[in-house]
C-alpha cells in the first residue's frame, strides 16, 4: 500500500507512516466489503468516512480518500458512474469493490 512521503520523512518514522496507512487501507477495504455483506454495493469517499469514524477512529477525509485512490489503482475498487451528495454539499462518485463476490472462509 501507498504512504506519499510528501514531508521527506525517515526511518522509522517512515515506517510507521507506512504500517499506519496500510492499516487504514484494509480498514477502509474491510467496510466496502462489510457494506456489501448488508447490501450496500456502492460507496463514496464521504459514506465511507462516516463509518470510518464510527467504527475505528476519527481521520481527515482525505486519509479515506487516498486509500480509496489506493485500493482503485490496486484494483480492488472500482469508479461506478453513480454520484451521491458529499459532507461538503458537491456530489462525489461512489465506488465498489472490483468483485461483487465476497469468499466464503
Amino acid at each position: 500500500m501507498t504512504y506519499f512521503n510528501t514531508t521527506n520523512q525517515t526511518n522509522p518514522r517512515l515506517q510507521e507512516l507506512r504500517d499506519r496507512t496500510r492499516t487504514q487501507n484494509q480498514a477502509v477495504l474491510y467496510l466496502y466489503k462489510d457494506a456489501l455483506i448488508n447490501g450496500m454495493t456502492k460507496m463514496s469517499a464521504s459514506e465511507v468516512y462516516r463509518l470510518y469514524i464510527s467504527t475505528f477512529k476519527n481521520v481527515p477525509l482525505t486519509s479515506i480518500r487516498r486509500a480509496i485512490t489506493t485500493l482503485k489503482n490496486n484494483g480492488e475498487l472500482k469508479l461506478t458512474t453513480s454520484r451521491t451528495m458529499g459532507l461538503y454539499g458537491e456530489k462525489e462518485y461512489q465506488y465498489q469493490l472490483k468483485s461483487l463476490q465476497l469468499e466464503i472462509i
